[in-house]
């Protein structure tokens, strides 16, 4: 057994393989424990804490923590402060202790957990895995649960949680989205009606996930020409950083020579098939995503509850006899909004000796991929990418909204100046009235005029930039397009 204590200041403490016994002291503290039965407190601050594999206690002491079971058996204490709690997958037992905390519940955690010091109008239920309210049935417990609310989730029949000394009436009408099931006694037996069901969600795909997903087709489709992107991209290195003009800068690990690595590459790999949203893997993305939105800046591939990247794909769908998959994690600073340095990082992979995650992005045995994007609370934006082949979504999955179109964008302007916007990785955008002379189109991302190839098309001028076309101007004469017509945006 090894006995770890922190320091008074914010610890990151991981603990072995065997048991351990976990002090972290004061300050705001990340401690994780590994195999083993482990016992984890996190005393003074607001601290992140999750006992990961093994039967462990975890106890998160004073202020507003973050505390997790993970895998097996856990018992999980908020202590005082506002306090958040996830059993993860097993048995636990969760208690809430002061404060007005929060109690996760999670389909497919395989266990029943038991939630002690539940106090409706003060702590409230949240949820993870795509279960939503009116998934939730609500019964009042008999015999030896008499006194209890009995929490199951009505779409797979799993009984999640016993919420001890709560009644079923108290859940209700503590407002947190869980609706009880009508109970009319008739002679010792009872009969339930189900709660009334809610509109299901629809989930969204933001503007930064649909520009990923296609800076990754870009890049499978025309290897050679997003080389020469990147042969564009070194004028901007000093030494290992990266200064393109209005982005913030952004340190490499090896700098041109790393991207001369990924250039050579690029130009000898063949061009691949593109990969389509797949609405499982993008919930199995989302899933990871915002589990590290909350690890304390790790990007680990296994999930604080000991999750896989084939587990998260498991809960949303199912694979054949013969499957292929991976994960790609890029990170970056909130503060670029720039989709395209994601994949950037994937394809050029300079701290990575394997290139696994170039390989992944080009590799052409994947079909399908799922991506979505968090911020975590350090400023940094984590954007997981989950490729696979053989895999199928699983039915009555949440509507995936924002996949239906992916290729071209159609703009149109007013009668005013208007400012069109061309995105190097992003659509072929398609503009309706562009007006030579009054209207303009913006050059972003350091793309410069003279990199640019203006072509008559059909009907249409087309702009072209290393093989990519970034707009189509309809009933535009390609003769009448010049260098006065865009501007740096």
């Amino acid at each position: 057994m090894a006995i770890i204590n922190g320091t008074i200041s914010h610890d990151v403490t991981d603990g072995f393989l065997e048991a351990d016994i976990i002090e972290a002291l004061g300050g705001d503290d990340t401690v994780r424990g590994f195999e083993d039965n482990d016992g984890i407190s996190g005393n003074d601050g607001n601290d992140f804490l999750n006992g990961n594999m093994g039967d462990d206690t975890v106890d998160g002491g004073e202020g507003n923590d973050i505390v997790r079971g993970g895998k097996n058996n856990d018992v999980v204490i908020g202590g005082a402060g506002d306090d958040t709690l996830f059993g993860d997958l097993g048995g636990d037992t969760l208690i809430g202790g002061e404060g007005a905390d929060v109690f996760y519940l999670r389909r497919n955690s395989l266990g029943t957990d038991v939630m002690l010091d539940f106090t409706p109008g003060v702590d409230r239920f949240e949820f993870v895995d795509e279960l939503k309210s009116s998934d939730i049935l609500t019964n009042q417990g008999t015999g030896a649960n008499a006194g209890d609310t009995i929490i199951t989730d009505q779409i797979t029949g799993q009984v999640m949680a016993i919420v001890q000394g709560v009644s079923n009436s108290a859940i209700a009408s503590s407002g947190f989205g869980i609706q009880p099931t009508p109970t009319t006694e008739n002679a010792g037996a009872s009969t339930t009606t189900p709660s009334a069901q809610v509109t299901e969600q629809t989930n969204q795909l933001s503007s930064t996930e649909k520009a990923v997903v296609a800076e990754i087709n870009r890049a499978r489709t025309n290897p050679a020409a997003y080389a020469d992107w990147l042969e564009n991209m070194k004028q901007y290195f000093d030494g290992n950083e990266l200064k393109i003009p209005g982005r913030p800068s952004f340190t490499t690990t090896t700098g041109a020579a790393g991207f001369d690595e990924a250039i050579q590459y690029m130009k000898s790999v063949s061009p691949a098939p593109p990969v389509t949203i797949s609405n499982g893997l993008y919930l199995a993305a989302r899933d990871h995503a915002q589990d590290l939105a909350t690890n304390g800046g790790n990007i680990p591939h296994v999930g604080t509850d000991g999750s896989t990247v084939s587990d998260r794909m498991s809960r949303y769908g199912s694979f054949s006899t013969s499957y292929y998959n991976g994960e790609n994690i890029a990170s970056a600073s909130s503060s670029f909004n720039w989709p395209e340095l994601f994949i950037m990082l994937m394809i050029v992979d300079d701290w990575e000796p394997t290139r696994g995650h170039r390989l992944n992005t080009m590799k052409p045995v994947f079909q399908e991929v799922g991506v979505a994007c968090a911020p975590n609370t350090s400023g940094v934006t984590n954007c997981v990418m989950d490729f696979a082949a053989g895999y199928t979504d699983s039915p009555n999955l949440p509507p995936l909204a924002g996949i239906e179109d992916l290729s071209n964008d159609t703009l149109t302007g007013n009668i005013n100046s208007n400012v069109f916007a061309l995105q190097p990785g992003g659509k072929n955008q398609v503009i309706t009235d562009f007006e030579d002379g009054i209207d303009f189109l913006g050059l972003a991302n350091g793309v410069a005029f003279e990199q640019l190839a203006i072509t008559p098309g059909d009907g249409a001028t087309l702009i072209n930039l290393n093989g990519q076309t970034l707009a189509s101007l309809t009933g535009v004469e390609a003769s009448n397009i010049s260098q006065e017509d865009f501007i740096l945006i």
